[in-house]
């Protein structure tokens, strides 16, 4: 399995709310884009949490706290040549990975093959140096910060 360790109590109580638990395996039952070729990595955190609903709500520590939808399906189509997947993977030299989407932003939730965490729609946010901390920072409240096309930086 994927390996993911999350440390906040918060984030796993609501994780396990979602219907997760170590070791657990999605299966035959998610449902990937049909225009994207997942790493190894990517795909083993599919399976472990691939069809949560994980919700989250009020106040949290920078910004309002925000739910997640494990569904990569949702990205249909995105990471295609006209897509916005496919545009932010040719700024960042690097390809980003739909995972979910985060239904309160109206984002897609991504991953690199380092696994930095993004939020993807008409902008772009980091969110995360790692899923566990990417899908934490979400669901707690903590902002992320935003991609500068015209210089190419992150800024807070």
């Amino acid at each position: 399995m994927s390996n993911q360790i999350f440390y906040n109590h918060e984030v796993i109580a609501l994780l396990k709310e979602a219907g997760w638990f170590e070791g657990r395996n999605a299966g035959s039952s998610l449902t990937l884009p049909s225009d994207v070729k997942y790493p190894v990595e990517i795909l083993e955190i599919l399976q472990e949490f691939g069809g949560l609903s994980v919700r989250s709500s009020g106040p949290g520590i920078t910004l309002i706290k925000n739910d997640i939808d494990f569904n990569p399906a949702e990205a249909e189509f995105e990471s295609e040549i006209d897509g916005r997947l496919h545009y932010y993977s040719q700024l960042l030299k690097r390809t980003i990975y739909p995972i979910g989407y985060v239904p309160n932003e109206s984002l897609m939730l991504c991953l690199d093959s380092t696994g930095k965490t993004y939020m993807a729609g008409d902008n772009l946010y980091l969110v995360g140096t790692s899923f566990v901390d990417g899908v934490s920072n979400i669901l707690l409240g903590i902002r992320g910060k935003i991609f500068h096309e015209d210089d190419l930086r992150w800024m807070d």
